[in-house]
């Protein structure tokens, strides 16, 4: 018997009902042959409620539910997966907010019943401050290098400043690591000799539960940069609505495919436009200019809110801290989006059409 997206949506969460009653009458009311990405994701982005926190449970239902339907797939409520989803985050120049995005992603997916790493490859070494780490000499995928370790090893569990919803699965926090001047020296020589440092790194972390690896790159081309590009699934690229994104977009937009070494069309892109607000002309003008540069390509927006800064104050992300602001909806919509274009038991991504216009 077929359903449709109108009959899902009387299924909706609460706070009242656990995630697995929900993903149960999910699943008896979603006919996956007759709903698509789209119509899922129709579901989550108008039905799920009012706040984020509302959303995490509805997208933790629906994802169990696209693995439990997919072909070959075990009858378990958290799947098992070889492989891991490498997201790069990028930025068109320093200073676009690439860390936050990239940490609220990560917070985001683990919330969504999706375990995830969130690895900083970003000498700067910021990423931890948004889960409340304090940086040390002695963790890090940099320290890893100098000792020999594995990456693995360096893997810290993030203790929420807000309470993980049920459902939720395990995230975790891999730093770059904080070096003197002689150990940067060394760790760079290093990096020099190894021209597959990432890949191998990468490789010692499959072993891990996590399903995904969000990547928080350096603003400029390096080495690691293009290590990382060679081994992703999906690449961000975090712009801000002002004259020097326009100027640099142009150039972000051809460098990245040509460091994507898994072919054409095998690599997600999208263009994330970072603290919009449309309510100022200039960067409403520049939203509408990148839509068209980019038409074809997936472009998302996460919303100025002061929520942000205020969580990385107190060593949070929004998504995290404070579940109700624009923001934590913003990424929490995002992250539906990568949610739904998993592929079960394997590494690659679908590429749904997803309408984004600048309609907010």
């Amino acid at each position: 018997m077929h359903h449709n997206v109108a009959q899902a949506s009387s299924l909706l969460p609460s706070r009242d009902r656990p995630v697995n009653r929900i993903a149960s009458d999910t699943a008896n009311l979603i006919d996956i042959q007759t709903v698509s990405v789209e119509g899922y994701h129709n579901i989550f982005q108008e039905e799920s409620g009012r706040t984020a926190l509302d959303a995490w449970p509805m997208l933790s239902a629906l994802f169990m539910k696209n693995q439990a339907l997919a072909p070959g797939a075990k009858e378990s409520a958290r799947p098992t997966w070889s492989g891991q989803t490498i997201v790069a985050v990028t930025g068109t120049k320093g200073g676009v907010g690439r860390t936050s995005c990239a940490a609220n992603l990560a917070v985001a997916l683990a919330r969504a019943g999706i375990g995830a790493i969130a690895l900083d490859l970003d000498p700067q070494n910021a990423l931890g401050a948004h889960f409340g780490l304090e940086a040390d000499g002695r963790t890090g995928v940099a320290h890893a290098a100098l000792s020999g370790d594995s990456w693995h090893t360096h893997l810290r569990p993030v203790g929420p400043h807000a309470p993980f919803p049920a459902g939720s699965a395990e995230l975790q926090v891999l730093s770059f690591g904080q070096l003197d001047n002689a150990q940067e020296r060394a760790f760079q020589q290093h990096l020099g000799s190894c021209g597959d440092w990432v890949h191998a790194g990468l490789a010692s972390l499959d072993g891990s539960r996590a399903r995904v690896v969000v990547i928080d790159l350096p603003a400029h081309p390096s080495d690691i940069m293009r290590q990382v590009l060679a081994e992703a699934h999906v690449t961000i690229t975090v712009m801000l609505a002002d004259a020097a994104s326009c100027l640099c977009e142009e150039r972000a937009r051809a460098a990245v495919p040509d460091l994507c070494l898994r072919g054409p069309g095998a690599v997600r892109s999208i263009y994330l436009l970072n603290q919009i607000d449309h309510s100022r002309r200039l960067q409403h003008d520049v939203a509408r200019f990148l839509q068209q540069r980019l038409a074809g390509h997936e472009l998302v927006f996460v919303h100025q809110d002061q929520a942000v800064p205020e969580a990385l104050a107190c060593g949070a992300t929004v998504v995290a801290s404070k579940h109700q602001a624009q923001a934590a909806r913003d990424f929490t919509d995002i992250a539906a989006k990568l949610v739904f274009s998993i592929q079960p038991n394997s590494g690659e991504w679908a590429l749904p059409a997803i309408d984004d216009g600048v309609h907010r």
